[in-house]
């Protein structure tokens, strides 16, 4: 988080989200293999993360999320539904959230990344993740532009992502 707030760069965090079974095991692992082995070995995405933001991976389960991140406590409910809802195959997954460099307002989310549904979500799919990278640069720019210029755009501007945060995690 400090060297986001000194560099003035949102943090990009990678998450897998898993479901700690009897064993202790994270069934969220096929999942951040897949992205890793997509999205995240593409070279020209790598080099837009290191340039436009902060990386993060978090491998979390619903007992360590970082509370010092308060942008992320809708992730925290969506893995207590996934608990409650899902399957086994899907109580893991992976997602990218981009968060202001404070950590305290989420700028843009690639949606819930379940492997058994690889072909829709964004973090499979290195173009379509690419296109998710510039939009959210775009995205954090206009947000910092707001906070000094136009609080009631700024307003708009949060509904909007949180619009987008329900309907890309909706399982």
């Amino acid at each position: 988080k400090l060297r986001a707030i000194k560099e003035n760069k949102p943090i990009l965090v990678f998450m897998l989200i898993g479901y700690l079974d009897q064993r202790g095991a994270n069934d969220g692992w096929m999942a951040s293999r897949m992205a890793r082995g997509s999205s995240l070995s593409d070279k020209k995405n790598i080099q837009q993360i290191n340039q436009d933001f902060v990386p993060l991976t978090l491998n979390l389960s619903d007992v360590d999320f970082p509370q010092s991140y308060p942008a992320m406590k809708p992730w925290i409910a969506s893995l207590k539904q996934v608990r409650k809802t899902c399957k086994a195959p899907e109580r893991g997954f992976s997602t990218t959230v981009v968060i202001t460099p404070d950590a305290n307002d989420v700028i843009a989310t690639s949606g819930s990344g379940y492997h058994t549904r690889w072909q829709q979500a964004l973090n499979y799919n290195p173009s379509r993740y690419s296109a998710f990278l510039k939009e959210a640069k775009s995205r954090f720019e206009l947000f910092k532009r707001l906070e000094k210029t136009n609080k009631i755009a700024l307003n708009k501007l949060k509904e909007t992502i949180n619009n987008e945060v329900k309907s890309r995690n909706h399982s």
